[in-house]
């Protein structure tokens, strides 16, 4: 009996955890888009790492998040293809 307790217990917490960072994942999407549309709109190019700067993470912390890498691979890289003749770097 004690054992099915302990395995409904793992079960809700492992849930919980998932909903939690579900609720993280979508609020981040939320927030690089956001910044990626006040980027544009100063006329700045929107790269991965101005991005994850406005929303406060590393580029890094941000891919750990499926949707929000996605979101995140579709914005130029740093230095990629497209950039302008004497643009400065990312910072």
């Amino acid at each position: 009996m004690a054992q099915l307790a302990e395995t409904a217990r793992r079960r809700r917490a492992a849930e919980a955890t998932a909903t939690a960072r579900a609720r993280r994942e979508e609020a981040l999407l939320a927030r690089v888009a956001e910044a990626r549309g006040w980027l544009e709109a100063r006329g700045e190019v929107a790269t991965q790492v101005r991005v994850a700067a406005r929303v406060g993470r590393t580029p890094a912390g941000l891919r750990r998040y499926p949707r929000v890498r996605a979101a995140l691979a579709r914005l130029r890289p740093p230095g990629g293809p497209g950039r302008r003749a004497g643009e400065g770097g990312d910072g």
